[in-house]
């Protein structure tokens, strides 16, 4: 598949197919969409960078150093940075030159927010949703990517809207999570809805989410479905994990 490539500031610059732009571009509009976004993410990264916003890092105190932006691949969800970085050697005597690099939504690593939503019979209201990365069904929390301007509070309550019916009940923001330090810049919150209702006639789901509906599940059988394997959602067990630290289970 043909890539559109563009070298801004010296560093190789590819966007996807213009398949992956928004309905309703096309022609010359795409690439100029395409270039537009581009240029839009690699200044905001070299401006974090310049600003220390993106710790520069230091081998010598056995991090991993950044020392320039060598390849950024584009889409309209997220980037791939591929970095020119220093490593610490073995003996910890000299800097050792590589590559490194991390996956993040454009939207900023405050990425978004997984609900963590209990009726008022406090059952778990959880979804059954097809993964393409794991190529099969996955038990777990209601989750989505921030829009700009919203907060994480916000974003839980449009995301839980739309992908089950949720609405009323009260809301607590939990903090934040690491779901994949090693590759993501990601750093999504997690919030608690409690004794919500459910509408499912109120269900807008976008046509890229494969739900199959929602299921609401004692806290007890939740668990039970954990230590069995029949759920292995990161969110939902890290969510556990916050609601164990706020004395609130």
């Amino acid at each position: 598949m043909s890539m559109v490539f563009v070298d801004l500031f010296g560093v190789e610059v590819y966007n996807f197919p213009s398949s992956s732009l928004p309905p309703g571009t096309n022609g010359s509009s795409k690439q100029k969409f395409a270039v537009a976004q581009q240029q839009g993410v690699m200044e905001k990264i070299q401006k974090d960078f310049e600003e220390g916003l993106i710790p520069r890092g230091d081998w010598r105190k056995g991090e991993i150093e950044l020392l320039s932006l060598q390849t950024l691949i584009v889409n309209r969800f997220w980037h791939e940075a591929i970095w020119n970085v220093l490593f610490r050697s073995k003996d910890g005597k000299e800097g050792v030159q590589g590559t490194y690099r991390w996956i993040e939504w454009n939207v900023g690593v405050d990425s978004g927010a997984a609900v963590f939503a209990m009726n008022e019979s406090n059952d778990v209201v959880l979804i059954n949703n097809y993964r393409h990365a794991s190529r099969e069904w996955r038990i777990e929390l209601p989750r989505g990517i921030i829009k700009q301007g919203e907060t994480a509070e916000n974003c839980a309550w449009r995301e839980s809207l739309e992908e089950v019916g949720i609405h009323g009940g009260e809301v607590v923001n939990l903090g934040k999570i690491e779901p994949d330090s090693g590759l993501a810049r990601m750093t999504p919150s997690i919030i608690l809805m409690k004794n919500v209702k459910i509408d499912s006639s109120r269900v807008r789901r976008d046509v890229s989410e494969s739900i199959a509906g929602h299921i609401c599940v004692p806290l007890a059988e939740v668990k039970r479905m954990i230590i069995k394997g029949e759920i292995i959602d990161g969110y939902l067990i890290s969510a556990l994990g916050k609601l164990y630290a706020h004395d609130l289970i």
